[in-house]
C-alpha cells in the first residue's frame, strides 16, 4: 500500500514479467535486450541496417548500447543512425522527418522498412512517412498501450524470439 497524505490512499497490484535477477548473476535473469542485440547483430551481418529513433538523446542511446553489449558479453552493438531527442522539434518523432531521412540515407524505398516501436510516437512516425510498423510487445503490459499497438501496427511481436523470427527467417 502507498499512502498519500493522512485520509488519501491508494491500493495498487503491481505485476512484474520476467525472471528476477541480480547485477552480480545477470545470467540467472530473462532480459530481452541481449536476445534483442543477438537478433539486431544477425540482421545486420545478413545486409540489414539498424536505426534508432528516439527521445533520448544520442550520445546517450550509443552509450546504453556499448554497455548492454559489454553486459551481455558480446561485441560492441552500435546502430547505423541515431536521431535523438537532441534534434529540433519538427525533425524527431512523431514527425516523419528522422524516417524519412533514413530510408534517403540508406537508399531504401518506405516499403523496404520496417519501424519497431512500443509506443505510439513511432507508429505515428512510421505512418506519416508510408512505412509499415511493428509494436514491440515486449516493451510494456499497459493495457491501453497494448490494445493501441495491437490495433495501429502491421505486425505485433510479443517477444523478442518472434520479433527474430520474423526478420531473419530460417
Amino acid at each position: 500500500m502507498i499512502k498519500n497524505g493522512r485520509r488519501g490512499s491508494l491500493n495498487v497490484v503491481l505485476t512484474m514479467e520476467g525472471k528476477q535477477g541480480h547485477v552480480a548473476y545477470p545470467h540467472r535473469a530473462r532480459n530481452p535486450v541481449t536476445p534483442l542485440l543477438e537478433t539486431l547483430a544477425a540482421f545486420r551481418a545478413e545486409g540489414g541496417i539498424v536505426t534508432v529513433v528516439s527521445h533520448s538523446d544520442a550520445d546517450l542511446i550509443e552509450k546504453d548500447y556499448r554497455a548492454a553489449s559489454e553486459n551481455a558479453g558480446l561485441p560492441a552493438f552500435i546502430p547505423d543512425r541515431i536521431f535523438g531527442w537532441t534534434t529540433e522539434d519538427n525533425r524527431r518523432k512523431p514527425h516523419p522527418y528522422p524516417a524519412l531521412r533514413i530510408i534517403e540515407e540508406f537508399g531504401l524505398e518506405p516499403r523496404e522498412a520496417l519501424v519497431v516501436d512500443d509506443l505510439r510516437p513511432g507508429v505515428e512516425m512510421a505512418r506519416a512517412a508510408g512505412i509499415r510498423t511493428a509494436a514491440a510487445g515486449w516493451g510494456h503490459q499497459v493495457g491501453e498501450i497494448r490494445a493501441y499497438m495491437r490495433e495501429s501496427c502491421d505486425y505485433f511481436f510479443e517477444t523478442v524470439e518472434e520479433f527474430r523470427a520474423f526478420i531473419l527467417p530460417p
